[in-house]
């Protein structure tokens, strides 16, 4: 069966998509949008009561979201969310590479960084 069975979290039935299209060239305003994916995965991972969540690389494969960035403003968004909010007990980040893995556990290895220096500029 692909899909899921809402029945259980009825609330869920009222939530909006989160969809982010990829990288646009960096002038869509990407790094927010890419941003608001993962702010309201975990706002809906908490309504649910879940205890643990995993984020796949959101948008850099065939959509192309530079790496580096992405992985930057995903641990941002995590560390922030995670800040003011204690119900989540594990958030796992899935990767696809050995290289994935390193740029992830040197961003969580560092100091933490607001999701605004996160993206371009910042």
């Amino acid at each position: 069966m692909i899909g899921f069975d809402f029945a259980p979290f009825p609330e869920m039935a009222h939530i909006d998509v989160i969809y982010f299209d990829g990288w646009q060239g960096g002038k869509q305003n990407e790094p927010e949008l890419l941003a608001s994916c993962y702010r309201r995965a975990l706002e809906l991972a908490t309504l649910v009561d879940a205890k643990t969540i995993a984020f796949p690389c959101i948008s850099t494969g065939v959509y192309g979201y530079p790496f580096n960035q992405a992985a930057r403003i995903a641990v941002a968004q995590v560390r922030a969310y995670a800040a003011e909010n204690a119900e989540l007990e594990e958030v796992m980040f899935c990767c696809f590479s050995d290289t994935d893995i390193a740029v992830y556990e040197a961003l969580l290895q560092s100091p933490a960084r607001s999701p605004a220096e996160a993206e371009p500029g910042g």
